[in-house]
């Protein structure tokens, strides 16, 4: 061993002074002569002169070309390319983090650690549309988590909601032959090559058969067999922001992925998901789910209605079909309601991209709100729907022994903490008739500072609370986004919460909570009559027809 090194560094060393002379003068003449520049061969100069000292024997060649083509083969299959991608990303970010802020302090620290977090969520969303599917599903679920991560993260990841990444006609084309035996020309009157859109783990082109119109859903052609590998190298990546980290705890996501993502590959399982749906929702035509076509679906294939409408976020897109986005808000959160207190049968992935709205059938001037991704649902029994009823109703009311209580009964004790995450509102506010008010600028700061304070512990409770009230979280974080959007009536939605908890706990209801509901009713139509009335003022100093205000409750 110790003469094979010196054989191959010290005679390197020693020429070294003739190489790097011979490397300066011999350049532009190989260039000249079409040999190439110098520099493209050199290292392997001293490899050759290695070689044919001590493996001049044809075993010594197979035995290191054998060593040599096994990382190669190793590297090239898309499990492995996607693995060392991922790592080369992370080990950039820890580095980036080692050299620029790890020994700075104080303010000095703050404004270095904005900075890195800035470079490191574009680093982060670069690797997410580069790799897809399973990546892309993990960035979006990074937005809803503006309790634990910092806001430079959740800003960047929203991109992930709208723009995920595209792929070619011919693998649609692969993946229809290799479940139907035909391509999607042979199948369809019409079929749209350039898709409508495209999700976390597949894409939407838009068909006609027999003069029926469908929104035909591919799944990412090869996603199903890197799946495993994906959740692992992302759960790598999630143990070493840990180790740099050590308030982000994030193996509760981890676990959520191993246990949902097998569920949102199946496409039968997602169309038997949306005939569950429409069958609960039968007689509320406010609310939709696409009707399926089992003939033309598979597990990686998925055909269904096609929706004409706009997304629910689509402020602009409801004002063109003349919706009022309060009523929108409103039958949003009945659904919701229904599915929480009543049903037990929740969609637990509702971001924009996934709720629609369109003209209702057979009225084409009310909104009907359809769900359009039905792949992830969680089921709550009974037990646990009244469990929660009384903890959403103790929060609403400002009861806090109840509060303690009801979050001691499904394993929380930070009841605190646990009532901001769920409010997003401070403790203070929460007790208070201040929860229904609009959130100001210093109440949101002081938010935002107190969520990086209690990272440790926010990341300790999401660790030990129970999967399925980290859905209801994510559910909740989500809604609130939306209603903000639709600039819903907050009085209003939590008199409606409140008459559905009273549902699911005791239908007569005691004369105490008849009278806060009661109360919580009168505030939401004093608010709402004045903001009519203040729309109609507007439309007395304006030629714009649209001020009206349709009313919040039916």
């Amino acid at each position: 061993g110790k003469k094979i090194t010196k054989a191959m560094f010290g005679r390197f060393k020693n020429t070294r002074k003739t190489w790097q002379k011979r490397r300066r003068y011999s350049h532009h003449d190989r260039i000249k002569y079409k040999q190439g520049p110098f520099y493209k061969t050199s290292i392997i100069w001293p490899i050759k002169r290695f070689l044919g000292r001590h493996l001049q024997h044809t075993y010594g060649k197979v035995i290191l070309l054998s060593a040599l083509t096994i990382p190669v083969y190793i590297a090239t299959t898309t499990a492995s390319r996607r693995f060392f991608r991922s790592t080369y990303m992370a080990s950039s970010i820890a580095l980036d983090y080692n050299k620029n802020v790890k020994k700075l302090k104080g303010r000095e620290r703050d404004i270095a650690l904005s900075k890195f977090h800035i470079r490191s969520a574009r680093k982060l969303l670069y690797l997410f549309k580069q790799q897809g599917g399973i990546y892309v599903k993990a960035g979006q679920q990074m937005t809803t988590l503006h309790y634990i991560l910092p806001i430079e993260y959740i800003e960047t990841m929203k991109v992930l909601l709208d723009q995920a990444q595209y792929f070619e006609y011919s693998i649609v084309r692969k993946s229809f032959h290799k479940e139907f035996g035909k391509y999607p020309e042979e199948i369809f009157d019409y079929f749209d090559q350039v898709p409508l859109g495209a999700a976390s783990l597949a894409q939407v082109h838009y068909a006609r058969k027999d003069g029926i119109e469908y929104a035909v859903k591919v799944q990412y052609d090869g996603l199903e067999e890197v799946a495993l590998s994906d959740i692992k190298t992302i759960g790598y990546i999630s143990r070493c922001i840990s180790y740099l980290f050590p308030e982000f705890k994030l193996g509760w996501l981890i676990r959520e992925f191993n246990e949902h993502i097998p569920e949102e590959l199946d496409f039968i399982n997602e169309a038997n998901n949306a005939e569950r749906f429409s069958e609960l929702f039968k007689d509320d035509p406010r609310i939709a789910a696409p009707i399926i076509n089992y003939d033309l679906s598979t597990k990686r294939i998925l055909t269904m209605e096609y929706i004409r409408g706009c997304k629910i976020a689509d402020m602009s897109g409801l004002k063109n079909m003349g919706f009022n986005s309060k009523l929108v808000a409103k039958i949003l959160n009945d659904a919701f309601n229904k599915q929480i207190f009543l049903y037990g049968f929740v969609h637990s992935d509702p971001h924009s991209g996934n709720i629609m709205v369109r003209r209702r059938p057979g009225n084409k001037n009310k909104p009907q709100i359809v769900f359009i991704d039905n792949g992830l649902f969680q089921t709550y029994s009974r037990d646990f729907r009244e469990i929660w009823s009384n903890l959403v109703l103790s929060i609403l009311k400002g009861e806090k022994d109840n509060i303690r209580f009801y979050c001691n009964l499904i394993g929380i004790d930070s009841y605190k903490l646990f009532t901001e995450m769920i409010n997003a509102r401070s403790w203070k506010s929460s007790m208070s008739i201040k929860k229904y008010e609009k959130l100001n600028y210093i109440e949101k700061a002081s938010l935002q500072q107190n969520a990086q304070d209690n990272m440790t512990e926010i990341s300790k409770l999401l660790q030990n609370v129970p999967p399925p009230v980290i859905l209801l979280l994510k559910t909740n974080d989500i809604l609130r986004s939306l209603n903000i959007t639709l600039k819903a009536n907050r009085y209003a939605l939590a008199a409606d919460t409140i008459k559905y908890c009273q549902k699911i706990i005791d239908p007569e209801k005691t004369f105490k909570d008849k009278l806060f509901f009661g109360f919580i009713s009168i505030y939401a139509y004093t608010i709402n009559l004045m903001t009519n009335l203040v729309a109609w003022f507007k439309s007395l100093f304006s030629t714009n027809e649209d001020f009206f205000l349709e009313p919040v409750f039916d």
